[in-house]
């Protein structure tokens, strides 16, 4: 709870992401990338109805890809914000794991600005690269 969780990439999952259950609450996801997972790309779990479901968390600035059936439970759309990308991010080699961008990327410059502790700022979603850090950032 209460968790920012930003510059991931989840790539052939079952979900991209997949908040669960009554103690997800409160989280902040930004600047990700959920591509090519096979049930859908940002899920919700309510144990079927048995616990209550996850609550006041934020998914925007992020790559969802596929777009079909992209989020689920549809009605997912209370936790989302406006600036959900639903657009390929053409990484260098899914398959291959290199999820690079390439350079004519459409998601490039797409992030939210996030004081992250010794980092600087990326503009990019999805992958943070190493070299821009000024201190450990834990």
């Amino acid at each position: 709870s209460g968790g920012l969780f930003a510059h991931n990439v989840a790539v052939r999952n079952r979900y991209g992401l997949k908040l669960f259950r009554d103690g997800c609450i409160g989280n902040t996801f930004v600047n990700n990338i959920f591509i090519y997972n096979k049930d859908g790309q940002v899920g919700l779990d309510n144990a079927g109805g048995r616990t209550p479901w996850p609550s006041n968390n934020l998914v925007d600035y992020s790559v969802a890809y596929p777009s079909r059936r992209w989020a689920l439970p549809v009605g997912i759309a209370w936790m989302l914000g406006d600036n959900i990308l639903l657009r390929d991010p053409n990484v260098v080699d899914y398959k291959g794991n290199d999820l690079r961008l390439i350079a004519t990327s459409p998601v490039r410059k797409k992030a939210v600005s996030l004081y992250m502790n010794g980092a600087y700022s990326w503009p990019d979603p999805g992958l943070f690269p190493a070299t821009n850090y000024t201190e450990p950032a834990w």
